[in-house]
């Protein structure tokens, strides 16, 4: 049965209503003749069946009572089995709404919901509603949320302080990652993403971009250091778009540009089918070497993998200076050069985002990830502020100093620097009154050396391998010559 035609009397109170089977009546005949039809026309459900009950209110004496009923119905009733599926049956009550709402909004599919809830009740046809009525209504809370357009309202969400903050902190070094066109509308995704003083990724802003030209880049680039206060990043790292090669030099053109790691293995992959040269291919990014030895080892690979004539090979030669170590290992760049880094930037747009997204799904969904990561902050927070390490090194003095001065995980790393200076050989190259110069080899390989020069007078310590110019940490040749200069605490110089 469906609720029908309803009376009132001129004090709006209803003093007849009418209930007819949910069959009654016929489909308008121009829905039937439709010649411009976009998709097939629904299945009939009306019969004109003619069962219906009415009551109406005696004013006389208050009650209500029956004035028509008709009990005979033109069709078969439907069975036990198939009523849940019923239409006047299938509705989703306020509880429903409210837990659908929170597992869309947390970004469980649609399918995962029904099954979920379905679940609960103890199966499909205790549900209440059909896959269908929670698609519809998910549709419409999709586009109740945008107001004035789906664009405008992507733009009133993009304003946040945080991010703001986060760069003015942490903004020296950005990735612009552009390989994304996850959304209904098939446009490239651009997430400006860099490193917090955990080491762990933080989202600085992003945007939806109508091409991928040049003068759209330097507009996106341009917009984003307006937004941050103007001010230019030191360093940038891409994937080595072309167009966003020029936007940058023509927009930041003081900023170091370095092409991410991560991408050009990707990029080796596709071009070179041999699954040896990978590994070989990543010491090259990653190695710590000089120049003449990158040539070498370079000479060697072609040889090897027999690539002399790969054009890829080639175009990758030529801008070397851009994505191996042992060209930028004077430039800092922290933790965002790492793989892990592209990664997690990869595996966040696969989980939160899809080709479904609207804008405002996309910004929605961008703001779960940005809470995601801020709490991972927070956490890395108060492990460093209140849990203490166990010390396990030798050099317990310095290991001590670096869990009071540097984050839980930026220790991590220092310690193992630490540990590593045990197995070094030190010798006194050269000696001043002020400066002092040593050797640093490995126990057992003194092929490896390493140039440390310390500055007596200014408590001054630089390596050749880099270490500190490149990642901000000391490295275990620094170690290694602390110790042999008896210096018990950290110079302000490597803090």
């Amino acid at each position: 049965m469906r609720k029908d035609d309803v009376v009132r009397d001129n004090q709006g109170r209803i003093i007849s209503r009418q209930l007819v089977c949910n069959k009654e009546g016929w489909r308008n005949m121009r829905y039937l003749d439709l010649d411009d039809r976009s998709r097939e026309a629904r299945s009939l459900t009306r019969t004109k069946c003619p069962a219906r009950f009415r009551i109406k209110l005696d004013y006389g004496c208050g009650i209500w009572k029956v004035s028509c009923f008709v009990e005979s119905h033109n069709h078969d009733l439907t069975p036990l089995q198939f009523a849940h599926l019923v239409p006047a049956n299938c509705r989703l009550i306020v509880t429903d709404k409210v837990q659908v709402k929170n597992l869309h909004n947390f970004g469980v599919k649609t399918c995962h919901i029904m099954g979920y809830i379905a679940f609960q009740k103890g199966g499909y046809r205790h549900a209440g509603f059909t896959r269908k009525d929670l698609y519809n209504h998910i549709d419409r809370y999709r586009q109740s949320k945008v107001k004035n357009g789906d664009v405008n309202a992507a733009i009133n969400y993009l304003i946040d302080g945080q991010s703001i903050i986060n760069y003015h902190c942490f903004g020296d070094i950005v990735a612009f990652d552009l390989t994304y066109k996850k959304n209904k509308y098939n446009k490239p995704l651009v997430i400006f993403s860099g490193c917090n003083h955990h080491g762990q990724t933080v989202i600085f802003g992003s945007g939806l971009l109508s091409d991928e030209t040049t003068e759209t880049y330097k507009w996106l680039l341009e917009t984003f250091v307006e937004a941050m206060g103007g001010k230019s990043p030191k360093a940038v790292i891409t994937d080595g778009d072309l167009a966003m090669q020029d936007a940058i030099k023509n927009v930041l053109p003081d900023a170091t540009h370095r092409l991410c790691g991560w991408h050009l293995q990707r990029n080796a992959c596709e071009n070179i089918k041999n699954p040896n040269f990978l590994r070989d291919f990543k010491c090259l990014i990653y190695d710590n070497t000089d120049q003449r030895d990158f040539d070498r080892r370079w000479a060697a690979i072609l040889d090897k993998h027999n690539l002399v004539r790969s054009t890829w090979m080639e175009k990758t030669y030529e801008t070397r200076a851009m994505w191996s170590h042992c060209f930028l290992r004077d430039k800092f760049f922290g933790y965002i050069r790492t793989t892990s880094q592209c990664e997690g930037i990869n595996s966040l747009i696969r989980f939160y985002v899809n080709r479904k997204n609207t804008h405002i799904d996309f910004m929605h969904n961008l703001d779960r990830a940005l809470k995601e990561y801020r709490n991972n902050e927070l956490i890395a927070d108060f492990k460093s502020q209140f849990l203490e390490p166990v010390m396990i090194t030798s050099l317990e003095v310095y290991e001590r100093f670096a869990s009071c001065y540097f984050t839980r995980n930026i220790f991590k790393e220092i310690r193992n620097e630490i540990q590593r200076a045990g197995a070094l050989n030190i010798k006194v190259l050269s000696t001043t009154l002020d400066k002092v110069e040593f050797s640093v080899t490995a126990l057992g390989d003194p092929a490896k050396d390493r140039r440390v020069e310390v500055d007596r007078g200014k408590n001054l310590f630089s390596c050749s391998c880099k270490l500190f110019e490149s990642r901000g940490i000391p490295c275990s040749h620094v170690f290694c010559a602390m110790k042999f200069e008896n210096i018990l605490e950290f110079p302000d110089s490597l803090i």
